[in-house]
């Protein structure tokens, strides 16, 4: 019985490994791309080549599991196998048909996409456009069977391998950028992705070979099965909006000056670094728990919905504090160096100061959504991301106008703010959740102490002069200590857990 648990708990730890790993590799693709190519035409477009990218097939991608993994379960549960197998060529080639025909779409019609969404970039960049979104678009289709491989894997209780795709395409694209420093040779670093692709494709058919099979039919379950295609459309409108709401910020500084696009990115990359990893707890421990709340009673909901949001002031609010208040200093370290000169770090650092502030309510956010899914209420969903997105339109072009790039970095976090006072709302009105009142004296006490503690480090060690990183260690071990002095419930808990799960003994 222990043997079984540790081996689960190894796999667990093994998993949570790959996804630092991912997030790791991610961030480290695009040191090396401002160490190379510093804020150029070429980062410039790279980065709205991704956009592009994002806003015509992420959705799809992201889509594919939400489908393809019922659509597979329901087979098993019929027994609809062959030889014990599970045919994937009906849904495989719904999909497939879907992404040759954006790939194609993408492809012949760069120049007017390109010129349609981005129309006030400058023509140097436009031209890199046209060629890198071009590429990306042939990864199209590698990346949709790679999906659906990954989808059957889950039924199957193999989750490793979804958990190696980002990692390959980030580790292939270190490599090409090694090689190819060039900034005219930065076309093979994106045809080293469509590489990464092919050989995702080429593993996980070796993975997947003994479990499925591909047996011709004519129907395609996606277009016929109106049970699929209810499931398909709520999800792939959802992501879809979400890719919108990220694509505006990058259309608004496109059109500013040279670089203003790779500033923003950077500055963007560095907080949702930060954002992943918070993400990461969520999937493992809010989030699939949500539904299970909603199902048990409304006060379940209610307070499992205020308890996370608690731990988010709790542990994200210091974290925003010492990157705000050091963050010339964090950027300087990451990003000081290479082609990058002293002026771009500076203009990344007050953006990222900025941004940095989105980090909880961008948390809160997405736990708001997930909450109004576990309602099973999709419409309802969409339609606040929709407001979302017109909310973002204005904030951030209002802000961009007075401001410039910085206007943009404000835009964001002041739309994040009001997306989740709606959502709030929302869940107060459809669902009787209540979650301010509860949730606001944690909130309070964790942002009194951090503005008294860091009044009185500055005061402290004013000519101290120390690291910044000392200060930034002593202000969160005080914040932390002065929690548990002033018996914070929420964070008394953690800490009782913890001390529980050292001293229980093995049954």
């Amino acid at each position: 019985m222990l043997t079984a648990k540790l081996r689960e708990y190894q796999v667990l730890a093994f998993m949570f490994f790959l996804i630092v790993l991912s997030k790791v590799t991610g961030f480290g693709k695009d040191l090396l791309l401002s160490y190379y190519h510093g804020a150029t035409s070429v980062t410039d477009a790279y980065f709205i080549a991704s956009s592009i990218a994002s806003l015509s097939y992420a959705a799809l991608y992201m889509a594919i599991p939400v489908v393809v993994v019922p659509y597979v379960v329901r087979l098993i549960g019929n027994d609809s196998l062959t030889n014990g197998r599970i045919n994937v060529l009906p849904i495989l080639q719904s999909f497939i048909i879907i992404s040759i025909a954006i790939s194609a779409l993408v492809f012949i019609g760069a120049e007017y996409i390109v010129n349609s969404l981005f129309p006030d970039t400058g023509a140097e960049t436009k031209q890199y456009v046209y060629d890198f979104v071009r590429i990306i678009a042939l990864t199209f289709i590698l990346s949709t069977v790679v999906a659906i491989y990954n989808a059957v894997q889950v039924v199957k209780k193999k989750r490793v391998s979804s958990l190696i795709v980002p990692i390959v395409n980030n580790g292939a694209f270190i490599i090409a950028i090694f090689i190819f420093r060039a900034a005219n040779d930065f076309i093979y670093v994106l045809l080293a992705g469509v590489f990464a692709w092919v050989l995702l494709l080429v593993l996980n058919y070796i993975i997947t070979k003994n479990d499925v099979s591909y047996d011709y039919s004519m129907e395609l379950p996606l277009f016929n099965d109106r049970k699929l295609l209810l499931v398909f459309l709520p999800a792939f409108f959802v992501f879809y909006v979400e890719q919108f709401n990220s694509y505006v910020s990058v259309f608004f500084a496109s059109g500013l000056e040279s670089g203003a696009v790779s500033f923003l990115s950077y500055a963007n990359k560095v907080s949702l670094l930060l954002v992943s990893l918070f993400i990461v707890f969520l999937n493992i421990y809010a989030f699939p728990k949500l539904a299970d709340k909603y199902l048990q009673a409304e006060k379940e909901m209610n307070d499992f919905l205020t308890e996370i949001i608690r731990l988010i002031a709790i542990f994200c609010f210091p974290i925003v504090f010492v990157l705000f208040g050091f963050s010339e200093q964090v950027i300087t370290m990451l990003f000081g160096r290479g082609q990058l000169t002293t002026s771009d770090v500076a203009a990344v650092a007050t953006v990222f100061q900025v941004l940095v502030i989105s980090l909880p309510l961008l948390l809160l956010r997405d736990l708001l959504n997930r909450a109004i899914f576990a309602h099973d209420n999709a419409s309802l969903s969409l339609m606040a991301l929709v407001v979302s997105v017109i909310i973002h339109i204005v904030v951030v072009k209002y802000y961009m106008i007075s401001y410039g790039l910085y206007g943009i970095a404000a835009g964001v976090v002041v739309s994040a703010f009001i997306n989740c006072i709606l959502l709030i709302a929302f869940l107060r009105l459809f669902f009787n959740i209540k979650l301010i009142k509860n949730s606001l004296k944690t909130i309070f006490i964790c942002l009194s102490l951090l503005v008294a503690l860091k009044f009185l480090s500055s005061w402290c060690f004013a000519n101290a002069s120390l690291d910044w990183r000392v200060e930034g260690a002593i202000l969160v071990v005080s914040y932390f200590c002065c929690l548990y002095t002033l018996k914070e419930e929420q964070f008394r808990n953690i800490i009782s857990s913890i001390a529980l799960s050292d001293v229980r003994e093995p049954k």
